[in-house]
């Protein structure tokens, strides 16, 4: 099997579909991707992203309307045909935008599928912007302990604050969009470069797999600098994102990936990692690994995922091969263990433990199964 194959990047839903689409596009190199999606013409506009129309005869293609419900029978209708679609894949990015139907219905029900493949899932889980209808961030909110619940791990973005960080906001719409995707890409395919085009110090693909099986939240940082003083210019960078950041818990380990071209110095890579290393709680594990590109001449790019939940551990080691090559994904371990009950963002239990495999209830949009005052983010 080609490695490249071994790690697969899913669009859920219009928005998703549309970000994979383009990080697919920004990507020097092959990326396996695929979207899914009940929208038949939004898909005839996906430009060279190969795509799985959800749904069938019970949507027709003409989409969910904003009904989780719709959405997520349609995954149910596909499941057979995106399984097809995995044969072979040994973990999964998946990108999805909440607060419509179709990524809020169907996500929770594709991680369902692909944990009952075995196949570890990150999950970047995009919120709707700051200015969209109360109703649509309340929907996506409601869908996030789902998310927790069947995905390894869950990273959030607010779409303000991605179009934000990337000086998008005062852009016109085709230019802010495009740009906005192009950052978020430079952290996506930060993961393909580190894994499948190492440069001078490579990323180990076995401790992808172990922290993404970790289960729990993590976070993205992306920065950028250039000049003589852009190793500093851009750890500093970095370091003031996750400071001004509000968390729920400080992390426990780091990916950190150091993208530059042939001019990249060994003493700037020292720069980084002795920076960010100081400014990193005691004890957080850092793994880092550096990429050599071809393009963005004179600028040094750093990408971050910060995990809050992950601890050293004999099982985390558990799920790597041992006859696994060195590049790529070593198969994740047949019956490996996961958490019997997750944690939600208000850190309650979600409450399935033994019955996590049992369908759930879902109605108007919610999922009953989960506890009343965990859906509607009572506390205590």
């Amino acid at each position: 099997m080609n490695n490249n194959q071994s790690l697969i990047l899913l669009g859920v839903g219009g928005g998703g579909c549309q970000y994979v689409a383009n990080v697919k596009r920004l990507y020097d190199g092959p990326l396996n991707a695929l979207g899914l999606d009940t929208d038949q013409h939004a898909i005839g506009n996906l430009d060279g992203l190969r795509a799985t129309l959800l749904g069938g005869p019970r949507l027709e293609g003409l989409g969910s309307g904003g009904d989780l419900v719709k959405g997520r029978m349609a995954m149910k209708d596909t499941t057979e045909i995106v399984q097809s679609e995995l044969e072979g894949v040994r973990a999964a990015v998946i990108v999805t935008t909440l607060g419509g139907g179709t990524g809020g219905g169907a996500t929770p029900e594709l991680l369902r599928t692909l944990r009952k493949m075995e196949i570890p899932t990150l999950c970047f889980a995009l919120l709707p912007f700051s200015f969209e209808p109360a109703e649509r961030r309340n929907l996506a909110e409601r869908v996030l302990p789902q998310l927790d619940e069947n995905a390894d791990t869950v990273v959030v973005v607010d779409q303000s604050d991605l179009w934000q960080r990337a000086d998008a906001l005062d852009k016109p719409l085709p230019e802010a969009r495009e740009q906005a995707s192009a950052y978020f890409s430079k952290g996506l395919t930060l993961l393909w470069r580190l894994l499948f085009y190492p440069g001078f110090i490579r990323f180990d693909p076995a401790r992808l797999l172990a922290l993404i099986a970790s289960r729990g939240r993590a976070r993205l940082y992306l920065s950028e600098a250039t000049g003589p003083d852009r190793a500093t210019t851009a750890t500093a960078q970095l370091i003031n994102q996750i400071n001004q950041a509000a968390v729920s818990a400080p992390p426990r380990a780091v990916i950190l990936g150091i993208s530059g071209t042939e001019d990249l110095r060994l003493a700037e890579i020292g720069t980084v990692m002795d920076q960010l290393s100081t400014a990193l709680p005691k004890g957080c594990r850092l793994d880092m690994g550096t990429v050599l590109t071809a393009s963005e001449q004179g600028s040094l790019n750093l990408a971050t995922l910060l995990f809050e939940t992950w601890e050293e551990s004999p099982g985390n080691a558990a799920i790597t091969d041992p006859n696994a090559t060195t590049s790529g994904l070593s198969a994740p371990k047949k019956g490996r263990t996961r958490n019997a009950a997750r944690t939600s963002k208000l850190g309650y239990s979600t409450g399935r433990g033994r019955f996590r495999d049992i369908e759930p209830t879902i109605f108007n949009g919610e999922d009953l199964d989960i506890p009343t005052y965990i859906r509607k983010y009572i506390t205590l």
